[in-house]
């Protein structure tokens, strides 16, 4: 196993199955409750813009993970909010 996207040979660390015949596809065999390293990361993205849509399944994730993992992606951003009510930030999982 690979451990970083290689555009010479297409390998990942991780299988992907394609799901839908325009976009989406399945990671296997990544568990996002550990952290994941750089190579991973952008192995992730790689596949991203290549399926535009990316399902994980099966993953027991706590909230601090959840958000740890997509952090890590840099797909969410906490700010402090700028109005009086709390704002609560999440991020989803769909299973």
């Amino acid at each position: 196993m690979q451990l970083a996207y290689s555009a010479d040979t297409g390998a990942y660390p991780f299988e992907i199955n394609q799901i839908g015949d325009v976009a989406g596809a399945e990671i296997i065999g990544l568990d996002l409750s550990e952290p994941i390293d750089t190579a991973t990361r952008d192995a992730i993205m790689r596949a991203f813009l290549e399926h535009h849509v990316l399902v994980f399944r099966d993953q027991d994730l706590t909230k601090d993970q959840q958000a740890a993992f997509s952090k890590n992606l840099s797909l969410i951003h906490i700010s402090e909010p700028t109005r009086r009510t709390p704002i609560s930030y999440a991020v989803f999982c769909l299973k």
